[in-house]
């Protein structure tokens, strides 16, 4: 409704772009009661319909101030995944320069570690894992500061700080569909006697 009267409002097609983009992976992002990944998503459950009018939304995006601003660049980032035909195929160079850029305007914790994870995905896991230096301070309660940290360092082949950030992570998460799939993850790399 609010887009039908101001068109023109970034504030207002970027938010509703990234509710779109966003939403239309719903039916994806689990399988029989288990978290599925970004990348181990099947892309043919996406609502395609909602990422088309996602994708032209932000197609008419032109550069704002403020909040605005900030959700034109979730809307960009959203855009990245939403248009790559694969997970392999997703740019994202493109997402970690689009988080950098967001993170230097609101200094959030959050979009350090998101953009940690697309830092790593474009340039490797030790990449990523240097930038979640110092965010297990800021972001003390919050399990998925560890739970990037365990799977960076399982790729950059650190498997003591995997299997202790993974405990971490268990430690902090509350939520029992992200607790089984840590539990998973911890259980891949788990040694026969601990």
């Amino acid at each position: 409704v609010l887009h039908d009267l101001v068109p023109d409002a970034t504030q207002v097609r970027a938010t509703l772009a990234l509710l779109l983009l966003q939403h239309s992976r719903r039916d994806a992002r689990e399988r029989h009661g288990r978290l599925v990944t970004l990348a181990d998503q099947d892309r043919s459950m996406w609502h395609h319909d909602e990422v088309r009018t996602g994708l032209a939304l932000v197609a008419g995006l032109q550069p704002d101030e403020g909040y605005a601003e900030e959700l034109r660049l979730q809307a960009l980032i959203a855009a990245e995944h939403a248009r790559a035909p694969t997970a392999a195929a997703t740019d994202w160079t493109a997402i970690a320069g689009h988080y950098a850029t967001l993170e230097a305007r609101t200094g959030s914790a959050i979009v350090r570690l998101n953009r940690a994870v697309a830092v790593a995905e474009a340039r490797g896991p030790r990449a990523g894992l240097a930038l979640l230096a110092g965010l297990d301070d800021v972001l003390r309660d919050n399990h998925r500061v560890a739970a990037v940290r365990a799977e960076l360092a399982q790729r950059a082949g650190d498997i003591e700080l995997a299997r202790a950030s993974y405990r971490k992570a268990l430690d902090l998460c509350t939520n029992e569909v992200e607790r089984a799939h840590l539990h998973a993850r911890l259980a891949e790399i788990q040694t026969p006697d601990r």
